[in-house]
């Protein structure tokens, strides 16, 4: 009998007020952007590669996190 085990590693960081006000300002930004790309891929037609380009060109994303975005909603839209 093989028995698993699970470990679990906390993590503290310690962070200047600036880092911190980044770190907010970037989760609201990725929270509302993925707002967006929810509703697009549920009600629009374009497929990845257009979706994709309209969210770097309108929100100056780059091509990764838009990407993620995309599969991210996708995935979630499938369970």
């Amino acid at each position: 009998m093989v028995t698993k085990r699970l470990f679990t590693i906390g993590t503290r960081l310690n962070l200047s007020k600036e880092q911190l006000e980044y770190f907010k300002a970037d989760m609201e930004k990725q929270s509302k952007l993925f707002r967006v790309v929810w509703k697009l891929v549920q009600t629009s037609d374009l497929k990845q590669s257009r979706l994709n380009t309209y969210l770097q060109d309108t929100y100056n994303i780059d091509k990764r996190s838009a990407n993620t975005l995309i599969q991210l909603a996708k995935g979630r839209l499938r369970h």
